[in-house]
Order: structure tokens, then C-alpha cells, then sequence
């Protein structure tokens, strides 16, 4: 879900090409949301226009000719309006999750962690017991996961790590270890 949300919004920032005024901008994307009915859908979705229109802003400060010159850069303004709106439009949204589902924050620690995890991993290697391309895989598919309702994706998480133990990807040790090492780096995540 996440990966089509992360694709919507790749394709509505192509579609509306150079932002060229902040409200016509906003409008559009309030447009846009009314396609998805749960407020974590819209979360994830501006997290990602949000991610693109930043690289444009940064990308145009460093190239800016009229910053250079000493002159006012509407351009700049716009973006910085834009950049508020949907900040302000995602801190809405995000107070009306319910506890059942990540937050942008949850999810960016969840993703810091999957990703820890998988550093651990691979320094340790754990003998010869993992094929670490076929868990990096399971790690990245659990990433565009975090539509689901927290007790759902643990159950997911739950799920793959015993499928990983039935189908010899990993032992039962590694997954004791590989679930340790989860409590470790996400406890307070996966308990709000």
C-alpha cells in the first residue's frame, strides 16, 4: 500500500510539473486526498509530496540566480508556503490516528530500527544461518507494511520470521535473536 501511495504521489507531483503558486497548489492536493478514506493513507501520501517538494526547494535554493544577486526569491516564498501547508495538513491528520495505526514519527523509528536490525544482522551474519538478500527482502516488504494497524503488522512480523524458520532461511536460534533484537530497537513503538 505504501509503495502505491509512494507512486501516487510521484505521479501528482510529475503531473503538476513547476509549483507556481502556493494556493493553486494547495488546492490540488486537497483535491487529491479526498481518494483515500483513512487518515494514515493521507498521511503517507503527503509524507511524500512533502519529501519530493523539499528536494525541489533545496535543489532550487543552492541554484537560485536571484538569492545570488541579493534579490527577493518569490520562488523560494512559495515553497515555504507550500512546505507549511502540508506539514500543516499532516499534523492534522496524524491527531486524528487512532493508536492502532503509525504515525509518521512511529513509522520513521520503525524504519530506523528494521534498518539497525538488518546492520546487526548482517555484521553478525549469524554463521552461515541467513541468506541475507532473501531477509533484507522480508525487511523491505514489513517497511511498506506500515498501513496496517500495529497489531496486525506484528502479527505480520511475527508470521514472516516463523515462515523464515519453517523454510530454513533462518534457525530458530537467529529468530529468537532476530525478534530480541526487534524488542530492542522498537519496544516503545509497537507498546503506544
Amino acid at each position: 500500500m505504501s509503495n502505491i501511495l509512494h507512486r501516487h504521489a510521484d505521479e501528482f507531483i510529475q503531473f503538476i510539473g513547476q509549483i507556481n503558486d502556493a494556493r493553486e497548489f494547495q488546492d490540488q492536493v486537497e483535491e487529491r486526498l479526498w481518494d483515500y478514506n483513512k487518515y494514515s493513507q493521507k498521511v503517507i501520501f503527503l509524507e511524500r509530496v512533502k519529501s519530493i517538494v523539499k528536494k525541489n526547494f533545496d535543489e532550487h535554493v543552492e541554484s537560485c540566480e536571484n538569492k545570488a544577486q541579493g534579490k527577493t526569491c518569490y520562488t523560494e516564498d512559495i515553497y515555504e508556503d507550500v512546505l507549511f501547508f502540508l506539514q500543516n495538513q499532516m499534523d492534522g491528520y496524524e491527531d486524528s490516528l487512532t493508536e492502532e495505526e503509525f504515525s509518521s514519527i512511529d513509522r520513521s523509528e520503525l524504519n530506523k530500527s528494521l534498518s539497525l536490525i538488518l546492520d546487526d544482522l548482517n555484521k553478525l551474519k549469524l554463521g552461515q544461518e541467513i541468506i541475507y538478500e532473501n531477509l533484507f527482502e522480508e525487511v523491505q516488504d514489513l517497511k511498506d507494511k506500515m498501513f496496517l494497524p500495529k497489531k496486525n503488522w506484528m502479527e505480520l512480523f511475527a508470521g514472516k520470521v516463523l515462515n523464515m524458520v519453517a523454510s530454513g532461511v533462518i534457525s530458530e536460534t537467529a529468530s529468537k535473536d532476530l525478534i530480541e533484537l526487534f524488542e530492542k530497537y522498537s519496544s516503545n513503538i509497537i507498546s503506544s
